[in-house]
């Protein structure tokens, strides 16, 4: 379920910075009625909110990708949802994929004004999400109250597509967080690895998961620390200096190996490069909960 404050994306929480106006992602509806809502709508919307944290501090902060299912109707009024979670602008869409190209038309409306401004993106390649996801916040990122001048969203290098929907598979599965989930969402990550070799992502789908089946008491720590440590690497290899490979190996260092002064230099000293992400101070709080409660 999406909350007030503490939505997820994917399981991921998304934390409000004070000040800041707050920007409800609605789940994008596919442009014919009669399509589902599949999990190409609920990445974008992901992929967006990610996008957005970086205006965190700037003026913006993404309250909640609202993924829960009772936000992913059709015939929702942007005002009503806004009201009801605290939102200030609400963003709202249509996905449409006609190869070769995706198309998605978007709804900026602003609860206190009332007034509602209408943008399209699109891009070419039916797979490309992320592309798709990049070229979308840059658009919204004008029409939103950002402080200072217009950020840059870097591009993520686009996956093999059958990899990225294996891998969205395991993002989805992670988060329910049972061992039966858990395991079906580390044979997808496997599986993208193996069609995609330089795809970053399901390396870290890997270790959350085999950190959730230790912080669950489904595995020991040992066997979390064996099962991450060549995933670690390898990511590094990729992503030398990645502060998301960082907070993972700090998290590891200190909820399974228990050096909990060294973990918390590694998060301090990523919370010091990236200006306080949320994310970050969440893994630091845990750890250094934990080591109280060891000592």
């Amino acid at each position: 379920e999406a909350v007030y404050g503490e939505g997820y994306r994917l399981g991921v929480p998304v934390r409000v910075n004070p000040g800041d106006a707050r920007v409800l992602v609605l789940p994008f509806q596919p442009a014919r009625t009669d399509a589902a809502i599949g999990l190409r709508q609920l990445a974008l919307n992901d992929e967006i909110i990610g996008h957005l944290g970086r205006l965190r501090h700037r003026g913006v902060s993404p309250l909640t990708a609202a993924t829960s299912r009772r936000y992913l109707r059709a015939d929702l009024d942007p005002g009503d949802v806004a009201r009801e979670v605290g939102a200030d602008i609400v963003v709202s869409g249509t996905l449409s994929e006609q190869t070769p190209s995706i198309h998605l038309d978007l709804r900026v409306h602003e609860v206190a004004t009332g007034r509602a401004v209408k943008v399209a993106v699109s891009v070419n390649g039916q797979a490309d999400v992320q592309t798709l996801a990049a070229s979308a916040a840059r658009v919204l990122a004008s029409h939103l109250p950002v402080r200072g001048p217009q950020p840059d969203f870097p591009q993520a290098q686009p996956a093999v597509p059958r990899a990225y929907e294996a891998y969205l598979e395991g993002r989805y599965n992670l988060r329910h967080r049972t061992a039966e989930r858990l395991s079906f969402a580390i044979s997808r990550f496997e599986m993208a690895l193996e069609w995609d070799p330089a795809f970053l992502p399901p390396l870290l789908g890997l270790i959350d998961c085999q950190t959730a089946l230790g912080t669950f008491a489904l595995a020991t720590g040992a066997d979390v620390l064996a099962r991450t440590r060549g995933c670690v690497e390898r990511a590094n290899a990729l992503a030398p200096g990645s502060r998301q490979v960082a907070v993972r190996r700090a998290s590891l260092l200190g909820l399974f190996e228990w050096h909990f002064d060294e973990a918390a230099a590694m998060l301090n000293a990523v919370l010091d490069a990236d200006g306080g992400d949320p994310d970050t101070l969440y893994v630091l709080a845990r750890v250094l909960a934990h080591g109280g409660a060891i000592e």
